[in-house]
């Protein structure tokens, strides 16, 4: 009875946003849905269930039609800037990159717009290009390309410290040569996670529009339509190589709370709500008239301390952050999600590590480091704290750090300003993803490197020890070494606390029972290529 009150509540809430909804279609909307399960087999590349196809009649059949609600949109089509876990998942559909990463592994690659590859020496990896990629406006992909591709990695604020990576690209026929300035056995993925094929006479003569609003790319889908955080409209073409996408058209819309992407999934006016909470999954569980997806993701949410902000240089105010910190709770704020206590991934399995230096929920040591640091009730501290997404963590931990002296100052930004803010250090505490650059379990320990400063490392933290450590982990093939190097990097920074691990983000979604084969991987890549809609 309880649930049922607090469903009714919700539609109440979202009635009017469910009618809009009904404004913007979605295949099937209408339809019934039957039983739940777990989604069905994926289609292939090259070779995907045909959408679109004449019915036995003769007549076009209908374009198979799908609207997808995310909690943010991006603001822009520039894969490598906005790169929230929702944008990356919308940008896909338009982009390829030179490999594909294996959603169960990362480390693992497949073939996307290079057909092969080998390395040839410790700096050195051959790239085999292949010879019939066209983009979506007919252009046909040349080596100069791809090489621009790669380059402009150095050109962009966000991704300057994996194009810094780059030694030089090269190209002999339809083999590129990618070389890495030294040894680095987590380079080339980085650098193939974060570059996009692009279309370099199409950006250079486009300006803006093409690079933010009106992309031309080499993926399934072209962009008929983008409102900047609000929705963005897909169509699959005929020219794609991998061959056409059995769903025509995929309509992506942003709806902030769970409860409300799961409703306009329950009244069929979207077919996938997309990361929702455990409790979100449990009515559709229940229910028993949906498919479900899970996910477990390398990523987390951190509190990011800004170690260069005045109350933030000392570190025994930042373990007393850490001890104020009750992160059972706050993960059963979050609909269940589990408390992240370590610095690295728990997808991580083999280098997992939770270091007995980092601190459990204290109040009283808390309020102990804060006092000594001069911060009490009757001698306040002002600090301030930027998101972009609500979080119910985030006033909980308010009203905690009130009691101890310390009054947090709450701004709501929107995405863009909350990017430049990781810049520029302009905070002093930030909510937000930690996330893993390229697959890679040595890259979630990076954002500790004083070498990424405002890009990977937001919370411009400088430590010679742990950079030598880290330095020292990526050169080394020894996984013995490796796992003893990443339990050090992660004993420090549990000394030191440079952020805070809240909570991990699994992955929980919910969709239509006539929607399967939606591939689901690490970052919280929500991947509909080869997803079968039969509403």
């Amino acid at each position: 009875m309880k649930k049922t009150m607090i469903r009714l509540a919700v539609l109440l809430m979202v009635f009017v946003l469910v009618l809009g909804l009904a404004a913007c279609g979605g295949g099937g909307g209408g339809a019934q849905p039957s039983s739940g399960g777990s989604p069905g087999a994926s289609v292939s590349p090259g070779s995907p269930a045909a959408g679109g196809e004449a019915s036995p009649g003769g007549a076009p059949a209908k374009p198979v039609e799908i609207t997808v609600a995310f909690g943010l949109l991006p603001n822009s089509f520039e894969p490598i800037s906005d790169d929230s876990n929702t944008s990356i998942s919308v940008i896909y559909h338009v982009f390829d990159h030179l490999v594909e990463f294996d959603n169960s592994d990362t480390t693992v690659w497949k073939p996307r717009v290079a057909k092969s590859w080998k390395q040839i020496d410790a700096v050195t990896w051959e790239f085999e290009i292949r010879d019939d990629v066209l983009f979506s406006n007919g252009d046909k992909l040349t080596m100069e390309d791809v090489e621009f591709s790669l380059m402009r990695l150095k050109d962009i604020a966000k991704s300057a410290p994996v194009g810094a990576l780059i030694d030089s690209v090269s190209s002999s026929g339809y083999t590129l040569t990618l070389k890495i300035t030294e040894p680095n056995n987590t380079a080339v993925q980085q650098i193939l996670w974060t570059a996009v094929v692009a279309n370099k006479a199409y950006l250079e003569s486009g300006g803006d529009d093409a690079l933010y609003l009106k992309p031309v790319a080499t993926g399934p889908y072209r962009v008929v339509s983008f409102t900047p955080g609000a929705e963005a409209v897909l169509e699959a073409w005929d020219g794609y190589y991998g061959g056409k996408p059995q769903i025509d058209k995929i309509t992506f819309t942003a709806i902030a709370e769970n409860a409300s992407r799961y409703i306009a999934v329950e009244t069929g006016h979207v077919q996938y709500a997309g990361l929702v909470s455990a409790f979100e999954m449990q009515l559709a569980e229940d229910a028993g008239t949906f498919n479900t997806i899970t996910g477990r993701s390398n990523r987390c949410t951190v509190f990011r301390l800004n170690t260069e902000s005045p109350v933030f240089q000392d570190v025994s105010v930042r373990r007393g952050m850490a001890y104020a910190l009750d992160r059972d709770s706050v993960a059963a704020l979050n609909g269940g999600r589990p408390p992240a206590k370590s610095y690295l991934f728990a997808t991580y399995e083999d280098l997992y590590y939770e270091s007995p230096d980092m601190p459990d929920y204290d109040l009283d040591k808390a309020r102990e480091l804060f006092t000594a640091a001069g911060i009490t009730p009757s001698s306040p501290v002002q600090v301030t704290l930027i998101h972009y997404q609500n979080d119910p963590c985030i006033e909980y931990y308010q009203s905690t750090l009130k009691q101890l002296g310390m009054e947090v100052n709450v701004n709501f930004v929107e995405f863009t300003v909350f990017q430049a803010a990781e810049k520029s250090g302009e905070f002093d505490i930030m909510w937000g993803g930690s996330r893993n650059f390229g697959g890679a379990p040595l890259c979630d320990l990076e954002r500790f490197d004083s070498k990424f400063t405002g890009t990977r490392n937001i919370s411009r933290y400088n430590n010679p020890e742990m950079d030598a450590l880290i330095d020292k982990a990526r050169i080394t093939d020894d996984f013995a070494e490796l796992k003893k190097l990443t339990d050090q990097i992660n004993d420090i920074a549990a000394r030191d606390i440079p952020d805070v691990p809240i909570y991990q983000q699994p992955i929980f979604s919910v969709m239509d029972k006539n929607l399967s084969g939606v591939l689901l991987r690490g970052d919280q890549l929500q991947n509909f290529r080869y997803a079968v809609y039969t509403g």
